[in-house]
């Protein structure tokens, strides 16, 4: 895979509308998440829970929320997250057809691998059709709804940095969960 040069600005924008997808669907994601943590210990009648029983809780946590939130509507709502239905962007295979729930699990993961790497958050590969990397390795077509790029046949290969925008996404997602937590601790007092 060689990585072009800098990509035109109707295929940058969209990536960006991809990454906000993401960023609205796992925002919404962690708000539930939330949501779920404190009904289970209320439910249990503790009141925080430390160490290992807090990992297992948040996993099971973001478990439940992914399924409902991400991998439902992805399947039975033809290609869409949250996220992407706001942005107007649809994931399916490159028959059409949608996603299987395996499926739909296996790009969570991936995802979720390449976001382990910090450098994600900065620098960003995708090809000329507006896919990254996962979405070839399971045969997904992305389409835009807005018709903001026109796909080609050949595919190239960019790689983008989004510091600037990390930063002030990260700065947005940092005081939007302040006050989410503040608000929760209100609420539970």
């Amino acid at each position: 895979m060689s990585i072009g040069n800098k990509p035109k600005k109707d295929l940058l924008h969209f990536i960006k509308r991809r990454l906000l997808a993401t960023i609205i669907s796992f925002a919404i994601v962690s708000l539930f998440a939330l949501i779920i943590n404190g009904l289970i210990l209320n439910f249990i009648g503790i009141e925080s829970v430390y160490g290992f029983s807090a990992i297992v809780l948040i996993i099971v946590d973001y478990g439940i929320s992914t399924y409902l939130l991400i991998c439902l509507p992805m399947v039975y709502g033809n290609g869409y997250t949250i996220g992407s239905y706001i942005m107007g962007i649809r994931v399916v295979k490159k028959d059409g057809k949608g996603i299987s729930f395996s499926e739909c699990f296996k790009r969570i993961f991936a995802m979720l691998r390449q976001i382990m790497h910090f450098y994600w958050f900065t620098k960003v590969q995708f090809n000329s059709n507006g896919e990254f990397y996962y979405d070839e390795e399971f045969n997904l077509n992305v389409e835009d709804k807005k018709n903001s790029f026109n796909k080609r046949n050949e595919v190239e290969y960019f790689e983008y940095n989004f510091l600037k925008e990390f930063f002030i996404v990260a700065l947005f997602l940092f005081v939007l969960l302040s006050f989410i937590s503040f608000v929760l601790n209100w609420l539970y007092k």
